[in-house]
């Protein structure tokens, strides 16, 4: 229960992502309710990538029974490029799916005039 209560602090950067102040950030996500939402997007944001890079890294290591050291040296620059573009597109899903998820609808106005 603690660290979904303070699971909000872990998302400090996105508000200066989004060019949002960090105090209403804290202001809006301070409740536990809204923790807990937070916590949901961002479990919503996180699973369809991780499926979708697992199937592809098992497809990959397949032919070598699943074992990292026994494949070649180019197989392992190949698992280390989309081990670094599953973390980015992870990075900006959550990113967009938090912002959308809690500031969007607030602030919507501000950026459109």
């Amino acid at each position: 229960v603690i660290v979904i209560r303070f699971f909000n602090i872990l998302w400090l950067y996105i508000p200066c992502v989004v060019n949002l102040s960090i105090k209403q950030y804290i202001q809006q996500t301070m409740a536990f309710r809204v923790t807990f939402r937070l916590f949901l997007v961002w479990l919503i944001s996180i699973i369809p990538f991780t499926f979708v890079f697992f199937g592809v890294f098992g497809l990959i290591l397949d032919p070598y029974d699943g074992v990292v050291a026994d494949t070649p040296f180019a197989i392992k620059v190949v698992l280390s490029m989309l081990q670094s573009i599953y973390e980015i597109c992870v990075g900006l899903a959550q990113i967009a799916s938090i912002y959308f998820a809690f500031f969007y609808a607030k602030y919507e106005k501000r950026f459109l005039n």
